[in-house]
């Protein structure tokens, strides 16, 4: 019995061998800001919240970004990146063999299609950081999304006519099906916020997003999308909150890591 449960402990060893860590920042800042960041592993977007802690404002720089270095790149700003925001951001790290990263610049006016394929079947789109700015100034925000689509990776940025342009960066990962237990889309509309119950949002990744004034362009305070326990939370709106947004959130569930020492020791699981 002693000798079949250390074979058994062996097995699923090598069966979930893999590492998992959460890691998340908080605090305020104006303009850019690099705090640290540097748990091990690939960072999967979990949840992004950045706010203007004063008024409302025309943005030219918006970004959610970890760096090589150790670093997240942070911004939420206008054309003179002097106005306070908080911000909260958490990425889920996985050390898993076989995920596939990579990046793309491009230089858009309105909405632009990103050629991309994956490198090759058995794989899920996920978002590890993004940055967006203005290249003549700032504006009001009508649209501000990345979503994924058949032949490519769609980008949103524009205020209502379409005709301002931006750059847009976008740090990916191409997941093994194996580390994913389902994918799903959360669509609707709301008013400065919306809360959508998920079950197990706690395992969940952001594989998507994007928000849509519905009537016109406005100026903004805050924008952001929060996986959390059982649901998920999504703002976009300017200070008085009275806007209609439509929203799209694209996430996927990631399967539990489980990670088994020697007969005697602790498991430990995470999402």
């Amino acid at each position: 019995m002693k000798l079949l449960a250390q074979v058994l402990s062996a097995s699923l060893c090598l069966s979930f061998a893999a590492s998992a860590f959460a890691e998340s920042t908080a605090g305020y800042a104006e303009g850019y800001t690099y705090p640290a960041y540097s748990s091990p592993g690939v960072p999967l977007l979990d949840s992004f919240y950045l706010r203007y802690t004063g008024d409302d404002h025309h943005v030219e720089s918006f970004g959610v970004q970890p760096q090589s270095a150790g670093n997240i790149l942070l911004v939420l700003g206008d054309d003179n990146n002097d106005d306070e925001y908080y911000y909260s951001v958490e990425h889920k790290r996985r050390t898993t063999a076989g995920i596939v990263t990579g990046s793309f610049v491009d230089f858009c006016n309105g909405s632009c299609l990103y050629p991309l394929n994956p490198p090759g079947s058995g794989y899920t789109f996920a978002l590890r950081g993004f940055r967006f700015y203005f290249r003549n100034g700032d504006h009001h925000l009508d649209q501000v999304g990345i979503l994924r689509e058949a032949a490519g990776v769609r980008t949103y940025f524009n205020d209502d006519n379409d005709d301002d342009p931006y750059a847009v960066f976008v740090d990916y990962a191409w997941l093994p099906n194996s580390m994913v237990q389902t994918s799903g889309q959360l669509t609707g509309t709301a008013t400065g916020g919306v809360q959508r119950a998920l079950t197990n949002a706690s395992s969940a990744i952001i594989t998507g997003f994007l928000v849509d004034y519905r009537s016109s362009d406005h100026h903004v305070q805050e924008i952001g999308v929060f996986t959390r326990t059982s649901d998920v939370q999504i703002y976009y709106g300017d200070d008085n909150a009275d806007d209609a947004f439509s929203y799209r959130v694209d996430y996927s569930l990631l399967r539990l890591v489980i990670s088994l020492p020697p007969i005697g020791g602790i498991i430990e699981a995470a999402p």
